[in-house]
């Protein structure tokens, strides 16, 4: 049932797309639907969203503006846990090269605008940025340098899913976002 209300939805999103550029709204529409069933058919999970997303992008409705802004606000948050449901269905068949884990860009980073500094209870700080996320300091060793509302910070993903928050050249703690 879920899969007829998302395929219902952007199918609207078409209709919206065609009404948007006058005349052949209903032709615009009727293409952007038919395309949609044609990826609907798809078994392979991973092959269905690429043509999903190939469908929005051709109708103007996926820009790389919008999925950079999703991976910004995202960056740093754990990935929710599998569904116990899912987790009971048998594993889909995977070849060589789909079973090797992914891998994160080692180099991948993020700049961010302090908008709050605080300490916890335990001394830890906490920090909040201007997006809204919620840092937290890691270990337990005092940071010499405190950083201040409005500076700069670099938080840069580690090994193992980790994160490093660096709010000046020479400091830096290991750190983790709840929010």
């Amino acid at each position: 049932m879920k899969q007829v209300i998302r395929l219902g939805g952007i199918a609207s999103a078409f209709c919206l797309v065609a009404i948007a550029q006058g005349e052949g709204a209903s032709s615009a529409a009727e293409t952007g639907w038919a395309r949609m069933t044609q990826c609907a058919g798809i078994g392979d999970d991973k092959a269905r969203h690429t043509c999903t997303d190939d469908a929005l992008r051709e109708a103007g409705l996926l820009t790389e503006e919008a999925k950079a802004t999703a991976k910004r606000k995202s960056f740093g948050l754990q990935k929710p846990e599998p569904l116990a449901a899912a987790a009971a269905l048998p594993p889909a068949p995977t070849s060589a090269a789909s079973a090797a884990p992914e891998k994160k860009d080692p180099g991948e980073h993020l700049e961010v605008t302090l908008a709050k500094v605080d300490h916890a209870g335990d001394g830890k700080l906490v920090l909040t940025t201007t997006d809204g996320a919620v840092w937290h300091q890691v270990e337990s060793d005092a940071v010499r340098q405190v950083p201040k509302q409005g500076e700069v910070m670099k938080i840069e993903a580690r090994s193992l899913g980790g994160f490093v928050c660096q709010p000046s050249k020479y400091v830096w703690f290991r750190c983790y976002r709840s929010k």
